[in-house]
């Protein structure tokens, strides 16, 4: 597969086929993202095409000496406030793909899985919607430390600290529930 920046350069210079390339290398990216700042999947993919086309249309105008990610990260940012600003309405997030348990040869294993991943899931949505955006930009999305910071327009030892207490409060709710079910059980 060629460079990233080889593809962008082909992309600018009109190459559907090099652009068609720089979306599947990162249209996951985008969608995650989108996902995690709308809270709707269908709300997301619709706001990913969107920043693709405008990812098209600002193309000739990318400073290949800069990276490609935390450039599309900021488009597709920018298309989700635009969204939240036409939709004021918040809608719960869209977790039914998080709960799908990944291929596994036991189906008592992804039953378990599943309830692990509900049961997380749960402690999560309890949490703030800033400290869950977070965790789930770093953990569904799968965005570094600055990424997240570009993101949410927040510096980076913000988002450390801030991800830091979620994450201790996702432990401690979690052996709560844990007690919590070991007494429902005696």
């Amino acid at each position: 597969m060629p460079e990233e920046a080889d593809l962008i350069r082909a992309a600018q210079a009109g190459s559907h086929e090099a652009f068609r390339a720089l979306v599947e290398c990162y249209h996951l990216l985008a969608l995650r993202t989108a996902q995690v700042l709308l809270g709707n999947l269908s709300t997301a993919e619709d706001v990913a095409q969107e920043a693709w086309v405008n990812v098209w249309r600002a193309l000739s105008s990318f400073d290949l000496n800069r990276p490609f990610r935390p450039w599309l990260l900021r488009i597709v940012t920018n298309c989700c406030r635009m969204e939240l600003r036409r939709h004021t309405a918040q809608t719960p997030p869209d977790t039914a793909e998080a709960a799908l348990p990944a291929v596994e040869n036991d189906i008592l294993d992804g039953v378990i899985r599943r309830e692990e991943v509900a049961a997380l899931d749960a402690v999560i949505s309890t949490l703030p919607v800033a400290q869950r955006q977070l965790v789930e930009l770093r953990y569904r999305a799968d965005l570094e430390l600055a990424e997240i910071a570009l993101v949410t327009g927040l510096p980076i030892g913000t988002v450390k600290s801030r991800l830091h207490r979620s994450l201790t409060a996702i432990r401690r709710l979690l052996a709560d529930a844990s007690v919590a079910t070991r007494e429902e059980k005696r």
